[in-house]
């Protein structure tokens, strides 16, 4: 028990650094991404505009607004007499052509095409080792412009901004483009380092928090130890009084007047406490063993329809005298389980089911193969009954240990509160699951599940 909720506690904190390295590193790389594609734009949207100036051409609003902010980020005020809509395309371009050349131009081309999206000469420096983007150059034609990120034909990853030119002198269509490998390859270098930080991180926190939760519930897990040491000792001790007084009041009873019926009531009544508090203590000892593991379970393959037609013969005698209609219907099924615990776990449901069932109510017990399609195939369980039901409010607890519900449940049926968290117990060291469905007035149905054998 300690151990689970040690490994929690750490998943937990693991899961916790895990996710605010996730959210930092995640954030960073969007950040980064972002930045580098609007510099990116926005460095191409000016070497748009510079091409539209050299052409004598007037700028389209939102080249000029782009201009307008690069310019106004790199502290450089707008040259409105060059740019202005309508600049005499006669008129000299002085524009001081050194401010498209910093590192935010490097490495820009231009490729002036026609209305076939085919080059029609290379004003670039260093010649173009690849052909235009034909797909970008027709949807500059159908809707006047195009930015788009493209696989060049020689593998090089670019921006690529596409005009379409208002006038028609050859050249119809301008696409200008930026290589973007270098800012891939620092995208990459952020997330190969997020992750490695991240693997380390969760190495080191899950170390660290490993050592701290052991610490933490250290106090705890001492005082559960001496307190399981304490019912078992005590379970012990009480086991032989209490066998002694079952014996006395035998003897007494073999020995008393047989027409003094208020004496013999007294000694049966506690003959009956007495079978009460040595169930408990049965309980409380197979409890104690169960959460220091020392119960050990033989799991194997086990034939369900013997089992459960022994526990017919059982307990129908039982249901019988309750003036019950118990029912069965296992169809011949192997399940891995420990024979001997499961039928105990049976037993505690059946025994539940007919102390909350009236007279002339039902019991059935009904095993079915769920073949899973992600999972390995289970064998469910379902024991219900037609009795009481239990309330609303109360099915949350119904596995906690010497809980036993309102006063009508317990009303002239007497209990240790421990029989399911016993069932529990057992299911789990089987590797099973155990639930329970009830409606108030409408029965309760409970559900065992287990792993079937590999036929």
């Amino acid at each position: 028990m300690f151990v689970t909720l040690r490994l929690r506690l750490t998943v937990l904190y693991v899961l916790s650094a895990m996710t605010l390295i996730a959210f930092t590193g995640g954030g960073s790389y969007l950040w980064l991404s972002s930045y580098f594609q609007t510099i990116t734009d926005e460095a191409l949207k000016h070497k748009m505009a510079h091409e539209y100036e050299a052409q004598g051409i007037a700028l389209p609003p939102e080249l000029e607004k782009a201009d307008k902010d690069w310019y106004s980020r790199h502290g450089k005020p707008f040259p409105s007499e060059v740019y202005g809509a309508g600049a005499n395309a006669n008129q000299p371009k002085e524009n001081n052509n050194s401010e498209y050349y910093d590192g935010e131009m490097a490495g820009t081309f231009v490729l002036p095409l026609n209305e076939l999206g085919q080059l029609i000469f290379d004003p670039n420096p260093v010649p173009v080792s690849f052909l235009p983007d034909v797909s970008a150059a027709k949807a500059a034609l159908n809707q006047q412009s195009d930015l788009r990120t493209v696989t060049l034909s020689n593998g090089l990853r670019a921006r690529l901004l596409t005009y379409q030119l208002p006038r028609s002198d050859g050249v119809a269509i301008l696409q200008v483009g930026q290589p973007i490998a270098a800012q891939a390859q620092i995208l990459r270098f952020l997330l190969i380092a997020t992750v490695g930080l991240g693997t380390a991180a969760g190495l080191l926190v899950g170390s660290v928090s490993w050592w701290l939760s052991g610490k933490s519930i250290l106090p705890a897990q001492q005082a559960w130890a001496k307190q399981q040491v304490f019912i078992a000792n005590a379970s012990h001790e009480l086991r032989a009084p209490l066998a002694l007084i079952r014996a006395s009041v035998e003897v007494a009873k073999t020995e008393l007047d047989p027409s003094d019926s208020f004496k013999h009531t007294i000694l049966q009544d506690t003959l009956n406490e007495c079978d009460h508090m040595t169930h408990m203590i049965e309980d409380l000892l197979v409890l104690s063993r169960l959460d220091a593991a020392q119960v050990k379970l033989t799991l194997a393959p086990t034939p369900l329809a013997p089992l459960i037609e022994e526990i017919y013969r059982k307990m129908n005698r039982l249901a019988q005298d309750k003036q019950l209609e118990f029912s069965i219907a296992v169809p011949p099924l192997q399940i891995i389980a420990d024979a001997t615990r499961l039928k105990q776990v049976i037993l505690i449901v059946l025994d539940n089911a007919f102390r909350y069932t009236t007279a002339h109510g039902k019991v059935y017990l009904v095993a079915v193969a769920l073949a899973g399609k992600l999972s390995a195939p289970l064998i469910q369980i379902t024991i219900g009954d037609t009795g009481m039901g239990i309330a609303p409010e109360h099915l949350p607890h119904v596995f906690d240990r010497f809980y036993r519900g309102d006063s009508t449940r317990m009303s002239g049926n007497k209990g240790t509160g421990l029989g399911l968290a016993i069932a529990q117990s057992l299911m789990q060291r089987m590797g099973g699951k155990i639930a329970l469905h009830s409606q108030l007035g409408q029965g309760t149905q409970v559900i065992l599940t287990l792993p079937a054998a590999k036929s």
